[in-house]
């Protein structure tokens, strides 16, 4: 009503000198939340009014509007799944993850990367992992991570399958990081897990 809904503080700095890229409020919110404590649930008073407001109105018509402005459609709803909803999710994703398939920040630069492969490592053989996984020292030539994933007993049925099972493991805890890889058996009884791209460097 003759107020913007959103205040835009893109491109101002905070109090600690951060430029602010993001932050946008949403004024009318805000109104809302104000009127909202002075009429209560249950006293059954129709109208707040809220004065002082340090904003300016618009000019001529009365702007975009709270619909258009702050209703987003499923595809730009960031919270529209619950917390069961959300776990099966990502459970789903889990079990069909690609070849070079990534999630969420990714860690930039190369200690922080291999930190969040040992992070992920810890992640997989802390949970009753049967294989054992190592992360090599870089030998000077290409620098992404590689794991090696082996199999408890090579000649083990078994110890195979858990170790095919491990290396997906891990592959999914990295995704998680934003970290993309790609796995590849070496007979008798190794998986090895090459980080090949993060999830930033894709965008």
């Amino acid at each position: 009503a003759g107020i913007a809904p959103l205040r835009d503080h893109r491109g101002e700095t905070d109090r600690y000198g951060n430029e602010l890229r993001l932050t946008q409020v949403a004024v009318v919110d805000q109104l809302a939340a104000a009127a909202e404590l002075v009429k209560g649930k249950r006293d059954q008073i129709p109208v707040a009014v809220v004065r002082g407001l340090p904003v300016a109105a618009t000019a001529g018509d009365d702007g975009p509007g709270v619909v258009a402005t702050l209703v987003r459609d499923a595809a730009h709803d960031m919270f529209s799944l619950g917390t069961a909803e959300a776990r099966a999710a990502g459970l789903r994703e889990a079990a069909t993850l690609a070849d070079d398939h990534a999630t969420g920040p990714a860690p930039v630069g190369a200690a922080e990367v291999r930190a969040a492969v040992r992070a992920a490592i810890a992640t997989v053989a802390g949970h009753g992992s049967g294989s054992l996984l190592s992360l090599p020292e870089p030998d000077g030539g290409d620098d992404r991570p590689v794991v090696r994933c082996t199999a408890a007993e090579p000649g083990d049925p078994e110890a195979l399958v858990r170790l095919g099972s491990d290396a997906h493991r891990l592959r999914s805890a990295l995704a998680a990081t934003g970290l993309g890889s790609t796995a590849r058996f070496e007979p008798p009884g190794t998986v090895l897990v090459r980080v090949v791209a993060s999830g930033a460097g894709r965008r």
